[in-house]
């Protein structure tokens, strides 16, 4: 858990950049144009599922070094990234794979990133979709595998213990509100409040945006956001520092990456902020977007890291 004195920090971290500032009139922020995070972290493979740490030091995504989009549409494999350290060597884990990685930003570039830990990657499953906390203590992750040794698809949990990863779990068996089906889980700064997609009965289309708080310890029953944020076609990736302004995907549908915010009237209609095939926003408490994006290459296509600053 977190101690006092580090809730005091953060909290007062979030209050001085207003947990994702607006532009003037409640209009959404605006930021300036995209830049690709550089070599090493963006390849020729396929960088997905970014996340930024809120002081913007610390960058975890997804690695394919499979083309997903190649696979799906022609059922073929086109190898395109590098090994990176730690990636699996088993076949056919080793061309299949997808593990979690981390780089760190150090005197203004980024390291090689490092393979997140054998204990969070199993060669067998596929890891993506990720959350952790401000101090890099806790892990969200959705497990896109369901023939290996966790033996479930789903969001599962785990927490560091003297410096190591304990094996993950469930995240449904240590409170979590979660079922079958639902994906890229999120918690806001103080860990308070947990957004997610899902396509569970009462949302407003295909897959949508839930959200749960914490009261007195426990999680309250899920809730879809309402039609200004859902819509019949999809929503997904929701990130938000402070619960209140709230970023979100359609799944490379094309609209982009869209804002909502949570006023006394409720929250507001989404609006695009980034627009196209881009995804999986977060922010840090400074304000840069980060998010993926991409397209064609010759025969297929490529993912990468990009990040927008406010503008």
């Amino acid at each position: 858990m977190r101690t006092p004195a580090a809730t005091a920090l953060l909290a007062a971290a979030l209050a001085a950049c207003g947990g994702g500032a607006t532009a003037p009139g409640g209009a959404p922020p605006r930021f300036g144009p995209a830049e690709q995070v550089p070599a090493p972290v963006s390849t020729a493979g396929w960088e997905d599922s970014g996340f930024i740490s809120p002081d913007g030091t610390r960058l975890y995504f997804t690695y394919l070094r499979m083309d997903p989009v190649v696979f799906l549409t022609e059922a073929r494999i086109r190898l395109a990234g590098p090994l990176r350290p730690g990636w699996p060597t088993l076949a056919p884990y080793d061309t299949i794979g997808a593990e979690l990685y981390r780089s760190d930003l150090v005197d203004g570039a980024w390291t090689e990133p490092v393979h997140l830990d054998t204990t969070i990657n199993l060669p067998e499953e596929q890891e993506g979709d990720e959350w952790v906390s401000a101090d890099g203590q806790r892990i969200l992750f959705t497990n896109g595998g369901a023939g290996g040794p966790r033996g479930a698809y789903g969001i599962y949990y785990a927490e560091q213990l003297n410096g190591m990863w304990q094996p993950a779990v469930l995240a449904s068996s240590v409170g979590f509100p979660f079922v079958s089906g639902d994906e890229n889980p999120h918690l806001t700064l103080d860990e308070q409040t947990l957004f997610f997609e899902s396509s569970r009965p009462g949302g407003q289309g295909l897959q949508n945006l839930w959200m749960s708080t914490r009261v007195q310890g426990q999680w309250s029953a899920p809730v879809p956001l309402p039609a200004t944020v859902n819509t019949p076609g999809v929503e997904g990736s929701p990130f938000s520092l402070d619960g209140t302004a709230l970023y979100f995907d359609d799944k490379g549908s094309g609209r982009g990456i869209l804002y909502s915010r949570r006023t006394a009237a409720g929250w507001t209609r989404a609006r695009v902020v980034v627009a196209g095939a881009v995804g999986d926003p977060s922010l840090t408490l400074s304000g840069d977007l980060y998010f993926i994006g991409g397209g064609a290459v010759p025969g297929g296509f490529d993912a990468n890291i990009f990040v927008a600053h406010p503008r």
